[in-house]
Formats: C-alpha cells, sequence, structure tokens
C-alpha cells in the first residue's frame, strides 16, 4: 500500500513533463525513504549534458537510486525553469530519485541588486552590521535576514519552483543564523534592529520558517518530500536544544512536518576530542556517535521522519587544528558501514567539486562503496 502510494505522488510530478519522460519513469521503482543512496552534484555539473550523463552512468553502475542537484550555491539553476526541469526529466527518465538542494539564508550575488561602490542601499532582506556595511561571514559569504518576513516569501516562493521543476524532494540547506564571523566584524556585530536576538528568538525563528515552508509546499505540491539539513552537531540530542547556537533545535524541527532530517555530520568538522582525538582519523567512531542516538529518538518520537545522512567523501582541514587527513575508499566506506550499524541507511556522498569540462578527477570512485551495495548494480 505505501508503494502504490509513492508511485502516485512521483507520478503526480511526471504529469508536468514531456509525456516521453512519463513514461519511462512510470515503469521505474524509485526507492523508499530508508532506502535512499546518493551523491551530490553541483549545478554547473549538472548542466553540462555530457556530465550529467556522467552522474548517472555512474551511479546506476554502483547501485545507487538518487542524485542530489544544488539548485542555488554552486550556481542559480533555480533562476532557470526550463533547464532545472530538464535536469529533473534526465534523472527521471534513468530512474534515479532527484533531490533539489536548496541554500536558505547563506546569500549570492543574487540578493545584491543596484550595488553602489560595490554595496546596494541598506535592504532589510540582508544581514548589516553595526558598522554599516553588509555583513559577510569567515567565507566572505553575505547572509539573508532570517528574522524578515518578506525574505521568507522570496525565499519560499523559489524554493517553490524546485517542486514545480519535478524534483522529488526539496532539501533546506542552511536554513539556520549564520555562526562564524571574521576578527572584525564577529557575529555579535549583526544588527538586528529592534530585536535583541537570543538563542530561543533564533529557534523559534528557524522552527517556524521551516514549519512554514512546509506548509506552504504541501498545500501546493502534496506528493512532495522535504528533507532539512542540519550541521553534525545540531543533529545531535543532547541536554542542549541548540548546540551549535544556529537556531536548528532538531526536536522542534522533527515536528514541524518535514519528511526527512539529514545529519551533516562529516568527521572532519568535528572538534577534536569528539570520538577520538582527531574526529577525521576514526570516521566510524564519528558516525555512530553522531547518529545512534539521533536515529533512535526519532524512530520513538517522530518515526515518520526519515533520517538520513551525509557522508564525507572530500578531504579537508580538520576542525580547530592543522591536520588534514586524507578522504579516500576506506573512510567513505567506513562512515557508510558505521551509519547502517546505527540504523541509518539513507544516506547521500557529499563532495562540492565542480569539473570544469572534465579537467578535475571525478569524485566519486566505485571502491567507495561496501561490496553488498555494488552486487546488485545495474551493468547497462
Amino acid at each position: 500500500m505505501i508503494a502504490k502510494i509513492l508511485l502516485i505522488a512521483a507520478l503526480s510530478f511526471l504529469a508536468l513533463l514531456h509525456p516521453a519522460v512519463v513514461a519511462a519513469a512510470a515503469e521505474c521503482k524509485f526507492p523508499q525513504p530508508h532506502e535512499q543512496r546518493g551523491i551530490h552534484m553541483t549545478a554547473d555539473n549538472a548542466l553540462d549534458p555530457a556530465m550529467l550523463a556522467r552522474f548517472i552512468k555512474f551511479a546506476r553502475a554502483n547501485n545507487l537510486n538518487t542524485v542530489v542537484v544544488d539548485m542555488n550555491e554552486s550556481l542559480r539553476l533555480v533562476d532557470n525553469e526550463d533547464a532545472a526541469r530538464r535536469v529533473a526529466a534526465r534523472l527521471l527518465a534513468a530512474c534515479l530519485n532527484p533531490i533539489g538542494r536548496f541554500v536558505v539564508f547563506k546569500g549570492d550575488r543574487s540578493w545584491l541588486p543596484n550595488p553602489i561602490n560595490g554595496e546596494p542601499a541598506k535592504p532589510s532582506l540582508l544581514l548589516w552590521s553595526n558598522k554599516d556595511h553588509i555583513w559577510r561571514d569567515q567565507g566572505k559569504n553575505i547572509w539573508i535576514n532570517p528574522m524578515d518576513p518578506w525574505a521568507w516569501k522570496i525565499v519560499i516562493e523559489q524554493i517553490g519552483v524546485v517542486a514545480k521543476a519535478g524534483f522529488r524532494t526539496v532539501q533546506l540547506d542552511y536554513v539556520r543564523f549564520p555562526t562564524d564571523g571574521t576578527t572584525s566584524d564577529p557575529i555579535s556585530n549583526i544588527d538586528y534592529g529592534l530585536f535583541a536576538i537570543t538563542p530561543e528568538i533564533k529557534r523559534a525563528v528557524i522552527t517556524n520558517f521551516v514549519r512554514k515552508t512546509v506548509r506552504v509546499l504541501k498545500e501546493q505540491h502534496p506528493s512532495l518530500r522535504i528533507a532539512t539539513d542540519l550541521f553534525g552537531y545540531s543533529a545531535l540530542i543532547t541536554n542542549q536544544r541548540d548546540p551549535s547556537g544556529n537556531g536548528q533545535d532538531i526536536r522542534a524541527i522533527a515536528a514541524t512536518g518535514v519528511d526527512e532530517i539529514v545529519s551533516m555530520a562529516y568527521p572532519a568538522l568535528f572538534d577534536p576530542g569528539y570520538a577520538c582525538d582527531i574526529p577525521a582519523k576514526c570516521p566510524d567512531k564519528v558516525i555512530r556517535a553522531a547518529l545512534t542516538k539521533t536515529s533512535e529518538y526519532l524512530k520513538v518520537t517522530q518515526p515518520k521522519v526519515q533520517l538520513c545522512t551525509y557522508i564525507q567523501a572530500f578531504t579537508t582541514r580538520s576542525r580547530k587544528t592543522e591536520v588534514t587527513i586524507p578522504y579516500g575508499a576506506n573512510e567513505v566506506k567506513a562512515q557508510i558501514k558505521a551509519a547502517e550499524e546505527a540504523g541509518v541507511t539513507c544516506w547521500y556522498l557529499w563532495n562540492p567539486v565542480r569539473l570544469a569540462g572534465a579537467q578535475k578527477k571525478f569524485p566519486f570512485q566505485p571502491d567507495f562503496f561496501p561490496t553488498h551495495i555494488r552486487a546488485l548494480a545495474r551493468k547497462d
């Protein structure tokens, strides 16, 4: 019965697509939530037909069933609905479950209209420093003001484009307040106007945004699944409601009606001492520690919410250290195995590399996956 309902839901999206795509996808068996196994790809990779074909071929050859497509971080695919629809259609025709990842409150240049000397007139839509300039984080990114109701309206409308393009799931990322300022402009410099920002206000704002997004999009697209990405620490069940201080309260967010919570449990982004001295050295221990209690909690309190996790398939310096642990097949397989042991069989490999004309090494390799996953891979 559940499988039938999911099939009907999938076909409701396909009605917007080309008849040939509808016919092809109608024969597909899309994964149930706990069966999702996928890889991430940037918007520019998705827009390159040859590169998209390469990702599709790799996914099918390695028994993966899902592709997460960046909609507005590497490039703004969300601004070109026809192109977004073509990407979703190709994935559906290949019997791959398309997820559209949308970055919510971390902004980009599209939020800077009519620049004057490099900065626009002061809009309420962006976070500003009390030094009278647009506030930027350590990566020089601007941020949309999570407190602004007009910003909510614009963002939710843009997320709706992802659903209309045919993606079966919308994945909300950066649905949080910023946490990493600079020495000269720390987060304490952010000017929230009349509001004295408190941890309680941050949690209420983020939870209410997710709740409203779920309500609005489900009314427009009843079969759409909505996922929320949570920072690794934010996805932990601890005695703190918001361990990261970014407004993400997993207990409250899980009760908003979201279908899926995705832990961004990258070992390299945990502080030294979490699971081992340098967490990136023990990926299996980190994943087990990060997911086990959360999985148990959601199964008891929110059994309809699927817990998934991102898998670190990239190399980066370990948080708060000068240590860099190269990540390859052994580290990726260790994470997948540990996630499954923790009861989390829904996972997506994350590597944000942008492949310019195939000049860079393809981010994923067949030996990343345990034998039991590749054993049933399609041969076409």
